[in-house]
């Protein structure tokens, strides 16, 4: 289980998500998704930063809307 699991797991004693807009909030989710692509693509073109770590917080971002999905559509 991952860092965030467990985290938003101990946050929620319910076990339900927290009442939210949900479509803000992933709409936020892709906004710093999209954001970090844009970073990877220029940081990769002029050789700045390490390739490997870029791309697993794109990996990360990605999983965390699927979770915010998944929270939110289930019955």
């Amino acid at each position: 289980m991952s860092g965030l699991s467990v985290s938003v797991s101990a946050a929620l004693p319910s076990g339900r998500p927290p009442s939210v807009d949900v479509p803000k909030l992933i709409y936020e989710v892709r906004r710093v998704g999209a954001s970090l692509n844009r970073i990877f693509i220029i940081a990769n073109a002029k050789g700045l930063l390490e390739v490997p770590e870029l791309r697993r917080a794109l990996e990360r971002n990605r999983e965390l809307e699927v979770r915010i999905v998944d929270a939110y559509t289930k019955d």
